[in-house]
């Protein structure tokens, strides 16, 4: 289990593993409980996933 202490650490997390695994890499075994500011984390970003299952 990974465990960024901030949200710069998890972007290079983010980053690492889409290089390494591709674009459809699973993040779930990152605990983001310790971050406090993920303003803007997405920013940017294009998502096209299913969250239906995640509530």
């Amino acid at each position: 289990m990974l465990k960024p202490a901030n949200k710069e650490e998890l972007k290079r997390i983010i980053k690492n593993r889409i290089q390494t695994e591709g674009i459809k890499c699973d993040l779930n075994d990152i605990d983001v409980s310790d971050i406090t500011d993920m303003s803007d984390m997405f920013s940017g970003s294009r998502f096209e996933g299913e969250i239906a299952s995640a509530m």
